[in-house]
């Protein structure tokens, strides 16, 4: 009789630490947020430029005009940018390259051009450096975007022309220039874009 007392009252223990256990784990999770997707990321949109001859036209005008601006006088900050002579090849012929082979949509691009415009106080734009410096920043343009499909920094070097070392390399000395400030708000974008696009009327 004592032994059927004892087991009555162990089961009875046992009940009770499983509807405490259960009350817990229900009144725990009604004490958390519901779980949701975060909010999708606000997409840059170019509605008016694509990949093609009209995008190598706005790229060059613009890094046209950042180079007139700002002093050409070398920075040893920033040498990593710099080759030791001008390219043998033409501005146009080298955006033309990057919109063919990059892969990338023309809202890279523009994010480009905004990044370099950021750093222009701190980095001036020449002959000697706008190869390295439009595709380190198209680069990080491209990684930044949430669209974007990203290939290997080996397939980004060998379109720039440079090595996948020294693209790295370039990558971190940009954001460090931009403070690390890399986003772009829709408004500045589209604004942007429409400077360049006005620019191709001048």
């Amino acid at each position: 009789m004592k032994t059927q007392q004892r087991t009555s009252d162990r089961s009875v223990v046992y009940i009770t630490k499983i509807l405490r256990t259960l009350a817990n784990l229900y009144l725990g999770a009604s004490l958390l947020p519901p779980l949701v997707p975060p909010p999708a990321p606000r997409r840059l949109v170019s509605k008016r430029l694509r990949c093609d001859a009209t995008l190598v036209k706005v790229v060059c005008s613009h890094l046209d005009s950042l180079s007139r601006m700002h002093s050409t006088t070398f920075n040893a900050l920033n040498a990593i940018f710099y080759n030791a002579r001008r390219q043998p090849f033409s501005v146009r012929f080298y955006v033309a390259r990057l919109v063919e082979y990059s892969h990338c949509t023309p809202e890279s691009f523009i994010a480009a051009l905004v990044y370099i415009t950021r750093v222009q106080s701190r980095m001036s734009l020449c002959r000697r450096n706008y190869h390295r410096v439009l595709g380190s920043a198209l680069v990080l343009a491209i990684k930044s975007s949430t669209t974007e499909q990203v290939y290997s920094d080996d397939y980004y070097a060998g379109v720039i022309g440079i090595s996948a070392e020294e693209l790295r390399e370039l990558e971190t000395k940009f954001i460090r220039l931009l403070n690390w400030e890399t986003k772009i708000e829709p408004a500045e974008f589209r604004n942007f874009e429409e400077i360049l696009l006005n620019s191709l009327s001048r």
